[in-house]
């Protein structure tokens, strides 16, 4: 049974049919469906605008993509652009601009640019780390992997364990412990040097594959086939990455500047030499810092090739000397500049880096960088793949838009579910073949290139789309026909690109074109709908409320009749 409600002064009261029999909620329920049919008909009406805007919107974005393409094409810089290539890769690479001409040249590099370099101090005694002492333990020294490892003299096996002296005059040093391991050589170490000496009555042989200490490496023991060995490095290294007061410098770092190239380098006690050389390659000096940990030597390259010198001095601080940059065993080695000729004439011509202008090679709009010596030729010619690419640009997002807006406009007579979403809507009726008509548009006057077809592009009146541009023919207009073409897409009144930005902007303007003035007109009809739905919506309720109380009272009418005939029937 229904349930059915009245009001009364105790509250709401709930009768579930129960005097009269009747299932009065499901006469309700009935009554409301049958009501409620115009506003689920309005309801299905705003569902299919909503489908169509989405629609537009995505017609809209598409219309939106192709003009984009459309203005890559507008700008007549893309068609005069060149490119340029070398024959002899390993001699340089080439570029071209908007001002250079179509030919071939002939370039010869006598001489490549270098860059300048400012090395720290050379010779044994002069590395930046400090020589350790014959006292000093072999694992204190920076770059020392000796910790229970092994290294092999003439087959002999010795083990460090890393606590050793170097050289303490005892048998448990490290020079004790090679002279007693039966290898049949003398070891020596120089503190003064930090080098090591061996000697023998044969021929030494360091090292195996078995060795896991690098030992030999570190301390610059190698094979000579002789039997006498000595360091050709001594063991004093700085540890990079340790700060500056204890990364273990000859001379202690004081806190402070200095300047290379005239720039300041300001640091603290806390940077660590990486630090350092960052800083330096950072400050706009103009070169590019790096340290040698196989020579313990720091390396000033300037950034820019060519002959340019390198200062450094000491600021308020001491590190420029300490890294050995100021020292008098500093080496700088000045850069040289690129030497060239062109085609025949034999004038040796010079640039102060590897980049050889369009000035210095005396050829309009063409560019060089070297990178080695030897002969090669420039080819300049027209920019023809820059110009491929964006034609076939467009024309792929032209056809991606025909098909968008075939899809959403189609008309299916045998089967209407299969239509599109707009077939009903006449708004875009003639848009793919307004399009398609531009693109067949014939250019007047004397021009050989006077449509797409005369590039190989071909329009298809099936499905409006276009085929791709012809390479060959492209090339061929290019070089033969070039401001043809540039008429073609880039007259501001005739040319293809103009006409169909003009009649794109028809449909897709967003002010004024057709596509925002339907997609307004539609949200205006749903805002009309939704106003009407909730109008309709709230008579329906009002309907079924009112017909919900005149029940109630139907039945409060039927139990209070039941009762009278009740009594009358008991007092019979």
């Amino acid at each position: 049974m229904s349930t059915t409600t009245s009001a009364s002064s105790l509250g709401t009261v709930t009768m579930s049919g129960f005097y009269s029999g009747m299932d009065t909620e499901s006469i309700l329920t009935k009554i409301k469906a049958a009501s409620e049919i115009p506003i689920t008909n309005l309801e299905s009406q705003s569902e299919v605008l909503t489908n169509q805007k989405s629609a537009y919107g995505f017609i809209s974005s598409s219309l939106s993509t192709l003009l984009t393409k459309l203005d890559a094409l507008k700008d007549p810089q893309l068609y005069r652009g060149h490119t340029a290539s070398v024959t002899t890769s390993t001699v340089g690479t080439a570029s071209a601009d908007e001002t250079a001409s179509n030919g071939t040249y002939d370039i010869s590099i006598t001489q490549v640019a270098t860059s300048s370099s400012l090395r720290s101090g050379t010779g044994a005694n002069t590395q930046m780390g400090a020589i350790p002492a014959a006292t000093a333990t072999i694992g204190s020294v920076n770059g020392m992997d000796v910790s229970n490892k092994t290294f092999t003299i003439n087959g002999k096996t010795i083990t460090l364990t890393g606590s050793e002296a170097i050289d303490d005059g005892t048998a448990g040093s490290v020079i004790g412990k090679i002279n007693a391991s039966g290898a049949g050589v003398t070891a020596s170490y120089n503190a003064t040097t930090g080098k090591f000496s061996l000697t023998s009555a044969s021929t030494i042989v360091l090292g195996t594959g078995a060795d896991t200490s690098n030992f030999l490496r570190q301390a610059q023991l190698f094979n000579n086939g002789t039997s006498s060995v000595e360091s050709t490095l001594g063991i004093a290294r700085v540890n990079a990455t340790a700060s500056l007061n204890t990364a273990g410098f000859a001379t202690t770092p004081t806190t402070g500047n200095f300047y290379v190239n005239g720039t300041a380098i300001t640091y603290n006690s806390g940077d660590s030499l990486n630090d350092i050389l960052t800083k330096i390659t950072n400050s706009g000096a103009g070169v590019v810092a790096t340290y040698d940990s196989y020579t313990d030597r720091i390396t000033l390259t300037s950034s820019k090739r060519g002959a340019q010198g390198i200062t450094v001095t000491d600021g308020t601080s001491n590190l420029a000397s300490a890294m050995r940059l100021t020292s008098s065993d500093s080496t700088f080695a000045i850069g040289k500049s690129t030497k060239f000729t062109v085609g025949n004439d034999p004038t040796v011509r010079q640039s102060e880096d590897e980049t050889l202008t369009a000035d210095e090679l005396g050829i309009k709009g063409v560019s060089m960088t070297v990178i080695g010596s030897g002969s090669t030729q420039i080819t300049v010619g027209s920019d023809v793949t820059a110009v491929q690419t964006a034609i076939n640009d467009f024309i792929s997002q032209y056809n991606s838009s025909q098909n968008v807006v075939a899809s959403y406009i189609k008309v299916d007579t045998d089967d209407t579910e299969n239509s599109g979403i707009l077939s009903t809507d006449s708004t875009l009726t003639f848009l793919p073949s307004d399009l398609r008509g531009v693109l067949s548009t014939v250019m007047d006057g004397n021009s050989s290139i006077k449509m797409l077809s005369d590039l190989g592009i071909e329009t298809n009146s099936s499905d409006n789309t276009i085929t791709s541009v012809d390479a060959t023919k492209l090339k061929n207009a290019m070089t033969n026909n070039l401001e043809d073409i540039v008429t073609l897409f880039t007259d501001s009144s005739s040319g293809l690109v103009a006409q169909m930005q003009d009649r794109v902007n028809t449909y897709a303007d967003s002010t004024k074109g057709s596509i925002v003035l339907r997609t307004n007109n539609i949200t205006s009809q749903q805002k009309t709908i939704a106003d009407n739905i909730t109008q309709m919506q709230a008579r329906v309720d009002a309907e079924i409320a009112f017909l919900r109380s005149e029940f109630a009272d139907m039945e409060a009418a039927y139990n209070s009749s039941q009762n009278v005939l009740s009594t009358l029937l008991n007092n019979l």
